[in-house]
C-alpha cells in the first residue's frame, strides 16, 4: 500500500514540474513577443 502512495506522490510531483515548465515557457514566449513588439 505505501508503494502505491509513493508512486502517486512521484506522479503528482512530476505533473507539478511539467506545469511549472509550461508556465516558464509561456512566460518566455510572452517576453519575446513583447520584445519584438517594442522593436
Amino acid at each position: 500500500m505505501p508503494v502505491i502512495c509513493l508512486l502517486l506522490m512521484m506522479l503528482l510531483f512530476l505533473l507539478l514540474l511539467l506545469l511549472l515548465l509550461l508556465l516558464l515557457l509561456l512566460l518566455l514566449l510572452l517576453l519575446l513577443f513583447f520584445f519584438f513588439l517594442l522593436l
